[in-house]
């Protein structure tokens, strides 16, 4: 199970403020500073999405789509 599955399986069904996930990034970002970068484009990428459908299928991470 990769992380992204894993966040599904264990939290999907929570309702939390994004600034609690926010506070979660950043103390990451802050463990881990060479993975800072790539936390602050995700939550950039986040906090910019706009009326996005996602209740759709999604084809796993790197399928090709049929």
């Amino acid at each position: 199970m990769n992380g992204i599955e894993e966040l599904v399986e264990r939290r999907g069904d929570e309702t939390v403020p994004f600034r609690q996930v926010a506070d979660h990034a950043r103390d990451y970002a802050l463990a881990h500073p060479q993975d800072a970068p790539v936390v602050e484009r995700l939550c950039a990428f986040i906090a910019r999405i706009e009326m996005v459908d996602h209740e759709h299928d999604v084809p796993e991470i790197g399928s090709a789509p049929s």
